[in-house]
């Protein structure tokens, strides 16, 4: 293969592929201004519906009118709990006029010592519903204690016997190694769904697009090698993949600086700053994966005799790419097999180097299976330019 000729395959599909306004938009527009309005909406819209349900009074109904008098005063003296007297407790529950319904055993209230029983009713499916939850068993948390110290105090025991030892829970890790946990879990996943939505019209394009406009026949009849062909057509759509994977990053991170994305919503102090190294290794895993990626969807774009069908098929291997990108927001220990399966490697690994861990087994696995699935696909992809009863079907 000659440079000269895979060059000049490259820049004529690349020049032919930015004039298209749909490749703007898919490469340029949509990982630039789509992502942050879509990231910034859904923090203010979070951000919003957190300060609503925190100020939010949660009406709940007590079902017994001998209950504990100490129980209703702490129940009044909660700013965020209102009692509200209704006929029909469950009814109102159910229509979402209160939040909760609290059952005292009558036996119970006039029992002395006598355990009491509390149920709370309330809809696991109303969001106000399993707040209202939350803040009773908080209450009634606080009300046992009382009780106990109470009974302590009449039966001239030691209080202290109801609390035996503090505790006290520190997180050590930095808000470096935190960051780089919170931005493991997106970025992996992040990248390699914007390597496909940069790179699937563009391959459709310059394969099945061609075919349409049949302009293809021309480049396959010059004194250039399908070789060479199918190398300059996978860089420029390798090309155009990362363009898209660095321009979403970039407005992901100038979203996440604003303070109104909605990473912030979660209040936890971070900060991600990446290694030169981590950096190399992450390329080293990302390019091989890249590679099949591209050169998938071009055996797609080639087998495909229009646009339409090459994007429908397209539509579904991306799909599966994702799916398997996605194992890097699952929040689990990954195995070395794990770093054998394709796609899933790269977005492992690059979780693992975002937060601080060179782990070399798992790279090397991640490199040489991508590396070795990379070099059968372009196989494939070359093997059907060189068929025109495939290239051309009917």
């Amino acid at each position: 293969m000659k440079l000269i000729k895979i060059k000049t395959v490259f820049i004529k599909e690349l020049r032919d592929t930015i004039r298209d306004r749909s490749t703007i938009f898919t490469v340029i527009l949509l990982p630039l201004v789509i992502y942050p309005l879509m990231f910034l909406g859904m923090g203010l819209l979070l951000g919003r519906q957190s300060l609503k349900e925190e100020g939010k009074i949660s009406q709940i109904a007590v079902q017994n009118n001998a209950a504990p008098p100490r129980l209703i005063e702490l129940i009044e003296a909660d700013k965020k709990l209102k009692i509200t007297n209704n006929t029909n407790p469950q009814s109102a529950l159910n229509g979402g006029k209160i939040q909760a319904v609290i059952n005292i055993s009558e036996d119970s209230v006039s029992s002395g010592n006598a355990r009491t029983k509390l149920s709370v009713l309330y809809d696991a499916s109303s969001r106000n519903s399993k707040v209202a939850m939350d803040r009773l068993r908080g209450l009634f948390e606080k009300y046992r204690h009382q009780l106990i110290i109470d009974r302590l105090i009449q039966s001239r025991m030691d209080t202290i016997i109801i609390n035996p030892f503090q505790t006290d829970f520190q997180n050590i890790a930095s808000s470096q190694k935190m960051g780089g946990f919170l931005m493991g879990t997106i970025i992996p996943y992040m990248i390699v769904m914007l390597i496909c939505i940069g790179a699937v019209y563009p391959a459709m394009d310059i394969t099945a697009g061609e075919k349409e406009r049949k302009t293809i026949e021309t480049l396959l009849v010059s004194n250039i090698s399908r070789n060479e062909i199918v190398t300059g057509k996978m860089l420029t759509v390798i090309t155009l993949g990362l363009v898209t994977a660095v321009l979403g990053l970039m407005s992901l991170a100038l979203t996440i600086l604003s303070g109104l994305s909605v990473f912030s919503v979660n209040k936890i102090q971070t900060s991600l700053s990446i290694s030169p190294g981590a950096v190399a290794f992450s390329l080293l895993t990302l390019i091989p994966t890249a590679i099949v990626i591209v050169s998938v969807m071009l055996m797609i774009g080639s087998y495909a005799r229009t646009v339409k069908e090459g994007s429908a098929y397209g539509s579904y291997f991306m799909m599966a790419v994702i799916m398997l990108a996605m194992g890097s927001m699952v929040p689990m220990e990954a195995s070395s097999n794990l770093f054998a399966i394709p796609i899933l490697n790269t977005a492992l690994c690059q979780k693992e180097l975002l937060m601080g861990v060179f782990n070399w087994q798992h790279i090397m696995l991640a490199v040489l299976t991508s590396s070795f699935l990379a070099c059968i696909s372009v196989g494939i992809t070359v093997a059907i330019f060189k068929q025109e009863s495939v290239l051309f079907r009917s």
